[in-house]
């Protein structure tokens, strides 16, 4: 059974709630962030990826840390527990990270299950989510659904939306649909706009290839960024594009190293030259 000692013993939580909200993802049956991790095996060299976290209910009542490692890609060739893909399944998994309908799952040998699909798009994992738990919203950002969108919605499918109210009061449109991994409805863009990276960071122009890195979640490493605090400090960082938070991090060390080499790899933050004093 895990305890909050041991989950922040194991780096998978965080004391100091400002780093991190991994703690309260897991208590409100989410998953983590990617961590690192290293996977040691008997008589092999050990594994160094990313991976995130959740919890798992066992038999007993009791929950335990469940790890979901990065794949290289999404497996949708194999059957998903009995459900097999249409190229169209594919594509829509792949454009919007949801499948769009729903289909039957076998978890247990001649028992059928109802399901909505999502990919995470952290690890490129498949995630199920049961229907019987889906609530559909009368309402979405101000807007009163009808029982035609509600009915859609719940089928998994993509619904337009008119009117919607943003977060500064700006009314808008989009299209809307539940997302089995988030666990929620969420607002679908077009990829290539979300993910936009602009060839201009804190000063410094990047070249094609570093924007080409970022949108495909590589990491990049950039020298004499300007200091948006300091007035005419710069300073050397890398940077990773965050999906889920559609933002740039910025890190001291390599996000895609192992956690032993950091301090061979910490950047240099440039400093002012000293002036010396004129001897009298």
């Amino acid at each position: 059974m895990f305890t909050r000692e041991g989950l922040e013993k194991s780096g998978i939580a965080d004391k100091d709630k400002t780093k991190t909200n991994n703690l309260d993802r897991l208590l409100d049956n989410r998953k983590t962030n990617l961590l690192p991790v290293t996977i040691k095996i008997e008589g092999e060299k050990p594994i160094y990826t990313d991976a995130r976290f959740s919890l798992r209910k066992q038999t007993d009542g009791s929950y335990s840390p469940n790890m979901h490692p990065i794949r290289h890609k999404p497996d949708l060739e194999r059957p998903y527990f009995g459900v097999k893909f249409t190229e169209e399944d594919k594509q829509n998994l792949l454009k919007t990270g949801n499948l769009g309908r729903i289909v039957e799952a076998e978890f247990k040998q001649g028992e059928k299950t109802p399901i909505l699909l999502s990919l995470d798009k952290l690890t490129n994992e498949l995630v199920a989510f049961r229907t019987e738990n889906l609530k559909v919203p009368d309402t979405y950002k101000g807007v009163k659904l009808s029982d035609e969108q509600k009915q859609k919605l719940g089928n998994g499918e993509k619904v337009q939306v008119k009117g919607m109210i943003s977060a500064d009061g700006k009314a808008f449109d989009g299209e809307v649909q539940f997302n089995a991994d988030k666990r929620y409805f969420e607002l679908l863009f077009d990829n290539n706009k979300k993910q936009g990276i602009s060839n201009k960071i804190l000063g410094v122009e990047l070249s094609k290839e570093q924007q080409e890195d970022l949108k495909a979640g590589k990491t990049i490493f950039v020298s004499r960024l300007k200091d948006k605090n300091e007035e005419g400090k710069y300073f050397d960082s890398y940077i990773k594009f965050n999906k889920e938070k559609n933002k740039l991090d910025f890190f001291k060390y390599n996000p895609d190293k192992k956690q032993e080499q950091k301090q061979e790899q910490k950047p240099k933050q440039e400093q002012k030259p000293k002036s010396k004093k004129p001897k009298l």
